[in-house]
């Protein structure tokens, strides 16, 4: 959530007057009360804006691709549930991983969700995001093998 607070003035130590806003995370919110106050949607902010400027979500503005990724014994099975695309496929592979399949936004969350995996999940595709987790594991490799 971006939240604007209107008793701080603006920035005007930037060439554009910025007002001071704030990001929160929503998972992190325990409860939430209605104020009563209204509020007026700021004419100068645009989230798409916000999102691809400041970075504050840490979203790349990367067009989507057709993800698919293997995984090991029962590491992917949350999918089965909670799907990480609207056009999600499953498949069992003949050698006993699942395959997943979706249209996903190649963003620094999905690279950080991936990595969470460690070695018990494969990128198949797209090649270039399989060929920068694979540049990343052999620089890691590198450093653990010393």
């Amino acid at each position: 959530m971006v939240a604007q607070d209107p008793s701080f003035e603006p920035r005007r130590d930037k060439p554009k007057i910025q007002w001071l806003r704030s990001l929160f995370r929503l998972d992190r919110i325990v409860s939430a009360a209605e104020s009563g106050k209204s509020f007026a949607y700021p004419e100068d902010f645009s989230l798409r804006t916000y999102i691809e400027g400041e970075q504050a979500f840490n979203f790349l503005t990367e067009p989507a691709v057709q993800l698919s990724i293997a995984f090991d014994g029962n590491a992917g099975n949350h999918l089965k549930e909670t799907p990480m695309a609207k056009d999600q496929e499953l498949e069992m592979l003949s050698d006993g991983r699942l395959r997943v399949t979706g249209t996903v936004i190649p963003s620094l969350k999905l690279r950080w969700w991936l990595r969470s995996f460690g070695a018990s999940v494969e990128i198949l595709s797209p090649e270039s995001l399989r060929e920068e987790f694979a540049a990343e594991y052999r620089k890691l490799g590198t450093r653990y093998s010393q």
